[in-house]
């Protein structure tokens, strides 16, 4: 068993190797031209360590750094035939294997990393076992420049974390789809720096007093280079490629900044800010949050932490145990989506939020659809048994208004109202804002008089 510690009782420091992309890829692009010149396939492996943060946080950052070291010393020492073993982010680990003899050896080699980094470690008296996800990639079938490679392991490293062995070997695709997903992804993580993102802000109305009591802040991203970027399209590279944490960042530090200029009637409104799965396990969120707030002398109370349902269920336990500890912060907790992930009797008894939104694929036809009517009427009667209260979203005429406030849903939200709109635009929604235009029931057409 490899031991962390010495003879006595302190830890030995163990300083984990730097993080430098340039020089790796230089390396990369070295042996992929090696591999070229001879006809041969060069292999790489990404290496992501298993709930890394929930280590630090258990263990300290000094054991945090040695687990490191220890984890490039045995890839480097156990795998041969490596030409690089190189440390790309925080506990992200590349591999690169020139002159693989066979694609069918693409598996061995990530069960292999598996299997090296299983072995037992005694720390702090405890006995831990590391886990990993694997991708990885193969030139000339995935791609023959250092970049592109990166990018398929990349999307094999994000399949690997929805498999329940950690291990997936990519499929190939086009490389100009992979060379504008990476520029896409450079002009990002550039966006956030340089005033190109922009909250956009949507009501939440009360079904019961009829009024404005809340919105939701939802990014935008107006490119100088690529025009208005899409959220559907930038918000999962986001997440595959780490920058979601950044974008998350910002989005904090800019909120508060605005929603104290949010008011109607001259009361602030609650205002949601979307969060990934991700963010809860940063260790980072929480210290963010409260610095923010503390700036802009804003309540815990008045931000509401949206989460999407089917998004916690890759770790629901740490998630669950975050929102916990968020919500004895004083921050509200709200479930997105609700009704597209996990759904169960339980998860109701379970899920510490104060918010159900329920998924508008459930709203938008209730109208006329019976049985989207029982699902919606039979979420809403178990949410406020469990105290929770419940949003519908996707909401885009009065007549499914009417229905929901015969379900006594709580409030609502959607075109009907408005349309996300930038902070100077909503602030003039909020003035201007008249109940009647809203809940005036729609006009029938008249009956045709007697002869």
């Amino acid at each position: 068993m490899t031991s962390l510690r010495d003879s006595g009782e302190d830890l030995v420091p163990r300083k984990p190797p730097d993080i430098d992309r340039a020089r790796f890829l230089t390396g990369l692009s070295a042996d992929l031209d090696i591999g070229q010149r001879e006809d041969s396939l060069t292999a790489l492996l990404l290496v992501d360590i298993k709930n890394f943060r929930h280590l630090n946080r258990r263990f300290g950052y000094r054991v945090g750094d040695s687990i490191l070291a220890h984890v490039h010393s045995c890839l480097k020492e156990n795998i041969k035939k490596a030409s690089i073993v190189s440390r790309l982010g925080d506990d992200l680990f590349a591999v690169v294997v020139p002159d693989m003899q066979s694609l069918r050896l693409l598996p061995v080699a990530a069960s292999k990393v598996q299997q090296i980094l299983a072995q037992p470690l005694r720390c702090q008296g405890q006995e831990i076992r590391l886990e990993c996800y694997v991708g990885v990639s193969v030139a000339p079938l995935h791609a023959n420049a250092g970049e592109a490679m990166l990018i398929h392991a990349e999307r094999s490293l994000e399949k690997a974390r929805q498999e329940p062995d950690g291990r997936f070997v990519a499929e190939g695709t086009g490389d100009k789809e992979s060379l504008n997903e990476w520029k896409l992804r450079d002009e990002l993580n550039r966006a956030i720096g340089a005033g190109e993102l922009v909250l956009y802000y949507q009501p939440k109305v009360s079904l019961q007093n009829f009024k404005p009591v809340a919105c939701e802040a939802l990014m935008r991203w107006n490119s100088a280079k690529l025009g208005n970027v899409r959220p559907d399209i930038f918000i999962p590279i986001a997440e595959t490629s780490g920058l979601i944490t950044d974008l998350t960042e910002w989005a904090i530090l800019t909120l508060p900044r605005e929603a104290a200029h949010i008011q109607y009637n001259n009361t602030l409104l609650n205002v949601s800010l979307n969060l990934s799965p991700k963010d809860l396990v940063s260790g980072n969120l929480q210290a963010t949050l409260e610095s923010a707030l503390n700036i802009w002398e804003m309540p815990s109370e008045n931000i509401t932490l949206e989460i999407t349902e089917s998004s916690l269920m890759d770790n629901p336990e740490l998630c669950f145990e975050m929102m916990e500890e968020l919500k004895s912060f004083g921050f509200k907790i709200s479930i997105d989506d609700f009704g597209t992930g996990y759904s169960s009797m339980s998860y109701f008894k379970m899920v510490p939020a104060n918010e159900i939104k329920i998924d508008k694929c459930f709203v938008s036809n209730l109208v006329n659809d019976r049985d989207d009517q029982i699902i919606v009427r039979a979420i809403i009667a178990i949410a406020h048994h469990f105290g929770m209260s419940v949003v519908a979203e996707g909401v885009e005429d009065m007549e499914t208004l009417e229905v929901l406030m015969k379900m006594k849903c709580d409030y609502a939200q959607g075109y009907h109202f408005s349309k996300p709109l930038p902070g100077a635009e909503f602030r003039q929604w909020l003035d201007t804002y008249n109940m009647i235009k809203y809940f005036s029931p729609p006009k029938r057409p008249k009956r045709a008089a007697n002869s």
